[in-house]
């Protein structure tokens, strides 16, 4: 896979779980503390996929 894919892929897939979990956090104040947690505990594991990804095709 070219260089420059992996680093536009990389680049939106974090801009969207940024804006993902700025959202959670201005918007759903009415959610449970939980479920929210867990929401950002899943953005966070999609976050480290992606690093693991980026260093195992860079190299």
């Amino acid at each position: 896979m070219p260089l420059t894919l992996m680093a536009t892929i990389f680049v939106l897939m974090t801009a969207m779980c940024g804006a993902a979990y700025w959202w959670l956090d201005r918007k759903m104040q009415r959610l449970s503390d939980t479920l929210r947690d867990t929401y950002k505990l899943g953005l966070m594991i999609i976050y480290g996929f992606q690093m693991v990804l980026l260093l195992m095709f860079s190299l």
